[in-house]
């Protein structure tokens, strides 16, 4: 992504040495079924579980939620660190959430999309990420996502247009943009489409072709040190 060329640069690459190739998505799997929403406002954390990613705030966040929201759930998918999940299963049970928080951890890429689209919204509090393909995964399945404004996830999503941004570590603007997104019918569908059509700037074609390109360019440059580096991730 953008966010993270500027951290190479910062590391003492040449910005002209670096080419953003994004990551396509195949939209034959992600692709939107606004009528498997759930009947039930729905909030998605879905992605590994690692420390960086604060899935605690998010817990901390869900929790007021469901004080202005109450017939909230919140589903957590993913794998990861045990020590992570072992914490966070204690999170849930401290702070009285059992009947709001279901953990899923591991699941098949089926259910993975068939929880993309049952969401009405999706949440990641990570601390920055490389580009963040999850969201725009979910952007392709029609639901928004809410995250904190860091590196990565202020390219993969159009703040106010295909998700929303709020300052990071700032778990009551997270779960007051939250509680936006879920009360307000209007808004969460102008959100969802735009997101659908966002999602559609990335296909695995375009980024074969544009990754061809840093190649043949790394190539007429002389390759080896005077090559192109690539920034995607």
């Amino acid at each position: 992504s953008e966010s993270t060329k500027d951290d190479l640069v910062s590391l003492g690459i040449p910005r002209a040495m670096i080419k953003v190739v994004y990551l396509g998505i195949d939209h034959f799997r992600y692709e939107p079924a606004f009528e498997s929403k759930t009947s039930y406002p729905y909030i998605l954390y879905l992605g590994r579980i690692k420390r960086y990613k604060n899935i605690d705030q998010i817990l901390e966040a869900t929790k007021l939620v469901a004080e202005e929201v109450p017939d909230v759930k919140l589903s957590i998918a993913g794998m990861g660190d045990e020590n992570v999940v072992r914490s966070l299963d204690d999170s849930i049970k401290k702070m009285g959430l059992e009947s709001v928080v279901e953990f899923r951890k591991e699941v098949t890429e089926e259910e993975k999309v068939k929880l993309l689209r049952k969401a009405w919204v999706c949440v990641t509090a990570s601390r920055r990420e490389g580009w963040g393909l999850s969201v725009v995964e979910a952007a392709a399945c029609g639901t928004p996502t809410v995250a904190y404004d860091v590196e990565g996830l202020r390219d993969s999503i159009i703040n106010g247009e295909t998700g929303l941004l709020v300052p990071f570590g700032d778990t009551e603007s997270l779960s007051k943009t939250i509680i936006k997104v879920l009360t307000d019918g209007s808004l969460r569908s102008r959100l969802s489409q735009e997101a659908v059509n966002w999602s559609k700037r990335f296909n695995w074609d375009e980024t074969m072709r544009q990754t061809l390109e840093a190649f043949h360019a790394a190539i007429n440059m002389g390759g080896g040190n005077g090559g192109l580096r690539n920034a995607s991730s």
